[in-house]
């Protein structure tokens, strides 16, 4: 369920690379998905779209961009599948100066991004520390 009328929405800008031992060549769509989870508590979540991953898949390289109203607080990341970190925040840029930018990047594959072909794979969470802005 999504909950996009209680909270201001948040957009999922994703630059995502899987390679696989059986087929390093294709070229996989993958559908990423913001869910609030409850009050305080924001779920990023990946699902391979037209391809079945298989179970020697792994992720080589991943990058998440969460677009947030400029004055949304946020803390306490936690990695669920892969190794997540938070390397980058633009506050404010020229082209939309009502928002900023976080971007998440893949550190490791552990534990390890199960994919699983039509199913939704949590990737990483984290907490609003602050009422959302109006």
């Amino acid at each position: 369920m999504y909950r996009s009328n209680i909270y201001p929405k948040m957009i999922l800008l994703v630059s995502f690379l899987v390679l696989a031992f059986n087929s390093v060549f294709a070229q996989p769509a993958m559908e990423l998905k913001l869910q609030l989870l409850d009050a305080d508590k924001w779920g990023v979540y990946v699902r391979p779209i037209g391809v079945t991953p298989g179970p020697l898949t792994i992720t080589g390289t991943a990058q998440v961009t969460v677009v947030m109203p400029k004055d949304f607080g946020w803390s306490g990341l936690q990695s669920i599948s892969g190794t997540w970190a938070a390397n980058a925040t633009v506050n404010g840029p020229t082209e939309n100066p009502t928002a900023k930018y976080v971007s998440f990047g893949l550190t490791t594959d552990f534990p390890h991004i199960d994919y699983i072909a039509g199913d939704e794979t949590l990737l990483f969470t984290f907490l609003r520390t602050d009422p959302c802005p109006d």
